[in-house]
C-alpha cells in the first residue's frame, strides 16, 4: 500500500495536469503579460507546491451582494 506521503503527491501532481510549468515567477509574469496584451484577460501567477513551478490563473470575479 502506498504511503500517505506518496498519496498526497501524487493529489498535488494531479492539481498540475494540463496547465504550463514555468521555471520562474518571471517566466509566469510575461506570460501574464503576453495573456493581458494578446486576449485582455486579466491573469496572476502563482507558486505551485505539487511541481515547485509557477503556473498562470484567471482572476476570479467578485459577486456583489
Amino acid at each position: 500500500m502506498a504511503s500517505r506521503r506518496a498519496q498526497n503527491r501524487k493529489a498535488l501532481r494531479r492539481q498540475c495536469k494540463g496547465k504550463i510549468k514555468h521555471e520562474t515567477r518571471e517566466e509566469a509574469l510575461a506570460h501574464v503579460n503576453a495573456m493581458f496584451f494578446k486576449k485582455g484577460e486579466r491573469m496572476h501567477a502563482y507558486s505551485c507546491e505539487a511541481c515547485r513551478g509557477w503556473h498562470v490563473g484567471h482572476i476570479s470575479r467578485r459577486r456583489k451582494p
